[in-house]
């Protein structure tokens, strides 16, 4: 199971994602104050939550200085994939704490460096990090709802509404169907049919409040009663497309429990303002791009265009938004100057852009890539990439690098690659030294266990486990990735370390 951040993708064909740049880009000269109006940025709303316990950050473990919290301990065990064998609290919060310890052991070492792909990827983590607090301070922070705005909105967010919908064509298919419904009784019915014939029975969909749908649909839905039988529509998302829908039927889900209401309540606040912010975000950005041109060089542009096609088709075997875009090896030296656009007037050459990329992977807005899009695809990922670039030295000016969250992201992927690279080391060891064959799985587990009881002893000391917080902890059973669809880092946290399977939780430092 694979969670994703809402990104109402089931009101898009395939491939629609923000289509309506296509429209906007004809030549090679680009306005981006302009394109960043369709442009939703990067924003993780799901974090910025009025439920968010005040426990999630209670601390279960230390290792010499090194934190796990309860949150830590949570999202590295839900929103990952485990074994059956590594899903025990005690043995999930033992393997923590083992990654921890190879981390400590890594940093002391002077043998042991994060590899170029490694330092990239952190520093990438960290900035997009960064970005999603730049939008915490400008826009989600600023948003205050006043009781009444979460009132008006409680009753109609208890609906869930069954609905037939159809993404319309394009934007004179819109209009042919806004004056049939407009100048013809049963207009909506013969625009049903007409567009059934078209497009093909569509199967009905289910809608609730918090669903994290465009705004056009949530509008139409969510801010004054709609009856059953009633044609919305065409409705202008926020990609460019048209969207016409029927309601089939609605249900009210009624809170009965005064603690219900209090959920429902807050979850009706937390969307009012996630939905709020986001406009406000649009805004900022706008205001961030405003009057920066970039300008392709057509040549340039063309070949790098045709080898990222050649190449992203070589790699993908699945509908993915993060089959990364990499210049692989030098660029030869009398292309590294190359120029490949400009940007405020400063030429940026094939250099400059594979250095950019290096920590930030560009990232398509559609998994349906073909021969016939990918060039104004591929264009759409450099401005939205330029995009980011601007974001991020907004974020620097704002020193938002030494937030404690960008922090404690830095610092959780950073342990978990420090720890994946001595524990490669550690067993190479080994295996140079003939402590195991190649093919001795059975002596190379117990050589492994060996050197992981010889740095645990080493720590011992200095690590501490609340277990009767532990004791409190409730984890889910389901096998799930969480994953942020539209990120360059797509991965909400690292893989889950599996170092040994042990439920161990004995410590010399343990004083609770």
């Amino acid at each position: 199971m694979v969670k994703k951040t809402p990104l109402g993708d089931k009101w898009k064909p395939a491939g629609s994602r923000q289509n309506i740049l296509k429209v906007l880009i004809p030549g090679c000269i680009v306005l981006l104050c302009v394109l960043v109006q369709a442009l939703p940025g990067q924003i993780k709303q799901a974090e910025f939550t009025s439920s968010v316990r005040p426990s999630e950050s209670e601390v279960l473990a230390t290792v010499a200085g090194k934190v796990i919290t309860v949150q830590d301990f949570k999202e590295r065990s839900e929103f990952t994939v485990r074994p059956d064998n590594f899903k025990s609290k005690e043995t999930t919060l033992h393997n923590l704490i083992l990654e921890k310890i190879l981390a400590l052991e890594a940093e002391h070492s002077r043998k042991f460096t994060l590899t170029s792909g490694m330092q990239a990827n952190v520093e990438g983590i960290k900035e997009q990090e960064m970005r999603a607090q730049l939008y915490y301070k400008e826009a989600f922070e600023k948003i205050k709802l006043n009781p009444g705005e979460v009132n008006a909105a409680y009753a109609l967010a208890t609906r869930e509404y069954e609905v037939e919908f159809y993404r319309l064509p394009n934007k004179n298919f819109a209009e042919r169907a806004r004056d049939v419904m407009k100048n013809s009784p049963d207009g909506s019915a013969r625009l049903f049919r007409e567009i059934e014939e078209t497009l093909g029975k569509q199967p009905l969909h289910h809608v609730k409040y918090e669903d994290g749908d465009d705004d056009a649909i949530h509008n139409a839905l969510f801010t004054e009663p709609v009856d059953t039988g009633s044609v919305i529509g065409p409705v202008q998302l926020s990609d460019g497309g048209f969207l016409v829908m029927k309601i089939n039927k609605w249900v009210v889900h009624p809170r009965i429990s005064s603690e219900e209401q209090q959920l429902h309540w807050s979850k009706v606040s937390d969307v009012l303002r996630n939905r709020k912010a986001a406009v406000r975000w649009r805004e900022y950005q706008r205001e961030v791009m405003k009057g920066k041109r970039l300008e392709f060089q057509k040549q340039a542009f063309e070949a790098l265009s045709a080898w990222a096609r050649a190449n992203y088709f070589k790699q993908k075997k699945d509908d993915s938004l993060h089959i990364p875009f990499v210049i692989e090896g030098n660029i030869p030296e009398r292309d590294r100057g190359s120029q490949l656009f400009l940007l405020e007037k400063k030429a940026w050459t094939m250099e400059d852009f594979r250095n950019l990329i290096r920590t930030h992977p560009l990232v398509y807005r559609t998994t349906a890539l073909d021969s016939s899009n990918f060039r104004t695809q591929f264009k759409l990922a450099v401005i939205d990439l330029i995009r980011d670039y601007y974001l991020t030295k907004a974020a620097y000016k704002k020193k938002l690098e030494k937030s404690g969250e960008v922090k404690k992201t830095v610092n959780l992927w950073k342990d978990s690659f420090f720890s994946s690279c001595i524990q490669k080391s550690i067993i190479d060891s080994g295996l140079a030294k003939g402590m195991f064959r190649s093919d001795d799985q059975r002596g190379r587990s117990e050589y492994w266990n060996a050197q992981l009881d010889a740095l645990q002893n080493k720590y011992a000391k200095s690590i501490t486990v609340n277990h009767e917080l532990l004791k409190s902890i409730t984890l889910t059973k389901i096998d799930m990735i969480a994953m942020k669809p539209g990120f360059p880092y797509p991965l909400e946290v690292p893989q889950f370390p599996l170092l040994r399977i042990s439920e161990n939780l004995n410590y010399a430092g343990d004083s609770k």
